[in-house]
């Protein structure tokens, strides 16, 4: 199942969001694994790289949001998220607001 919003949210929508970015990390609930700075490097340079593409594929997703808005923000943290991201993590991304 899609996003809720997902007719709503138009291509220009997703890259002014993209263009917003400043950065990405990863955040854990315990217990965390020792190699957790790979993890938010990789987060890091994935978000930085995203295109419109990225997260419009992203937005097939399960995503719930109050907002078409909170559903690309949410999309966009799913497709930051590194290979192999542990189900006890995941990406925060921060924007230039």
């Amino acid at each position: 199942m899609p996003a809720s919003y997902i007719d709503d949210i138009t291509d220009d929508m997703i890259q002014e969001r993209l263009n917003q970015m400043q950065g990405a990390n990863v955040e854990w609930v315990c217990p965390v694994w020792p190699v957790c700075e790979d993890f938010d490097l990789a987060a890091y340079s994935k978000a930085m790289n995203l295109q419109v593409a990225d997260v419009r594929l992203a937005l097939g997703h399960d995503i719930m949001g109050d907002s078409p808005s909170h559903e690309i923000d949410m999309a966009i943290s799913i497709a930051a998220e590194p290979d192999c991201l542990p189900d006890n993590a995941c990406v925060n991304v921060f924007y230039r607001d």
